[in-house]
């Protein structure tokens, strides 16, 4: 997406919570604290296959009385929400493998967060809510193409948004749980279906638009290739450093990122053939990108070393 459609996407930064910069190294980082609840788990019944918001929940002998208890998790993300934030952040803070948040503030890693939580509660209340699954899905993307602007690679993207479910399914809904008896076995499984399924679309949203960004990178460097290679020596060698840092450089990230997605436990089928999809248009890229290496190769009377 161009950089003009950013006030189209509303990339705000995310919620007024302030500018602080979280730290200039990882060290830094990592002494600063959020609480984590801990996790309990209840002996409960097995519930029968339901569906909620186009998903099966549950198993056997399921009772109507818990969609009225999803609408009260809905109502506790809402009124939790700045803790939620916070240790998502916290959580993505303290993930060495994500190198690129180091340098960023808590307001830029928020950055769509805040409103893809908000979404989740509303969903939690209103599974069914077209209104809310498209705001979701444009959030998503917008939380994509911001993630590459700031100089993620597709790897910790999609770590960053396992990080984030698997806080919010393994902390959040436990607390709940432990203070509302009533949040039984049933409501618990179908809570945590509408959120697996909610990050489900997350992720291949974001993927979606990351590598689309990628694309459009692509297109335009070949565009840049016949005035590139009437300039002389300097402008080859930077033409030469976009190329293999723009262009070649995060195919293996990207790649690997897929395959590590597609071992994710809770994805859904429809999730797994997305991804399939995007692991061939990224072969397809580097296929391309080959052949444009050997057209410089044959034009701009140089070399490039696979």
């Amino acid at each position: 997406m161009p950089s003009g459609d950013e006030a189209r996407l509303g990339c705000s930064g995310g919620v007024g919570v302030g500018t602080t910069r979280l730290g200039a190294n990882r060290t830094g980082r990592k002494r600063r604290s959020f609480s984590r609840l801990g996790r309990t788990t209840t002996d409960l019944l097995v519930a029968s296959e339901i569906r909620v918001g186009g998903y099966a929940i549950a198993r056997s002998g399921y009772k109507k009385s818990a969609l009225p208890m999803f609408a009260g998790f809905g109502d506790f993300v809402l009124s939790h929400r700045e803790e939620i934030l916070q240790s998502w952040i916290a959580a993505i803070d303290q993930q060495p493998n994500i190198s690129a948040s180091d340098n960023l503030t808590y307001t830029q890693l928020l950055d769509h967060l805040p409103e893809l939580c908000s979404e989740l509660a509303a969903l939690l209340r209103q599974p069914e809510a077209k209104d809310t699954k498209r705001e979701a899905k444009r959030d998503a993307q917008a939380h994509g193409w911001k993630r590459w602007r700031q100089g993620y690679k597709l790897d910790e993207l999609i770590r960053e948004i396992c990080l984030v479910r698997r806080d919010f399914i393994d902390t959040w809904l436990p607390r709940f749980s432990d203070t509302n008896a009533r949040f039984d076995i049933d409501a618990q499984n179908g809570a945590r279906r509408v959120a697996e399924c909610f990050f489900d679309d997350v992720v291949i949203e974001a993927t979606v638009q990351f590598v689309d960004e990628h694309d459009q990178a692509v297109r335009r460097t070949n565009a840049g290739v016949p005035e590139a290679t009437k300039r002389g020596a300097a402008t080859k060698a930077e033409f030469i450093k976009l190329v293999t840092h723009r262009v070649r450089e995060p195919l293996g990230p990207l790649l690997f990122a897929l395959e590590l997605l597609l071992h994710e436990e809770s994805l859904s089928p429809h999730a797994v053939e997305m991804i399939q999809v995007l692991q061939r248009g990224v072969k397809e890229e580097a296929r391309a990108i080959e052949e444009l290496l050997s057209f410089l190769d044959r034009v701009a009377g140089f070399h490039i070393e696979p």
